[in-house]
């Protein structure tokens, strides 16, 4: 049986703008990585 659990965030205006950084940051790592896998 799998449970999960939903939990809404309402960030603040300076959480949401750390939040969009945060996962930008993630995004370009991922991006990179897979054009150095890609490349090999």
């Amino acid at each position: 049986m799998l449970i999960a659990h939903r939990i809404a965030l309402d960030p603040t205006d300076k959480q949401g703008t750390y939040f969009a950084r945060a996962s930008g940051t993630a995004r370009f790592a991922w991006n990179w990585a897979l054009a150095q896998w890609q490349r090999q």
